[in-house]
């Protein structure tokens, strides 16, 4: 009995732990990384440098990034939204106001 609840809860931590990442095909504004339980600041401001951004408040949420996914949620920089990003909403695509 003790080993089917230990299975029990190591599934659903599983199940947890990936709710954090972003969902691969999915573009997302850089102010919703902020927002998604797993910290993305970290990867949103390798992101930016790797493609010569600088890292600063407006580049970070007004950024466009696809979600390439992997065990990380990987993302690159798509795009930087000269008036606003708004979110797309579950499942769909950020977009340039």
């Amino acid at each position: 009995m003790v080993q089917i609840t230990l299975f029990a809860t190591a599934a659903v931590m599983v199940a947890t732990a990936s709710a954090r990442n972003c969902k691969a095909g999915i573009n997302y504004c850089g102010w919703n990384f902020l927002n998604i339980v797993g910290n993305y600041q970290a990867q949103v401001e390798a992101a930016l440098r790797q493609k010569g951004w600088q890292v600063s408040g407006k580049n970070i949420h007004d950024m466009i990034f696809a979600c390439l996914g992997g065990p990380n949620g990987e993302i690159t920089v798509l795009d930087w939204c000269a008036g606003n990003c708004a979110g797309g909403g579950e499942n769909h695509n950020g977009f340039c106001n």
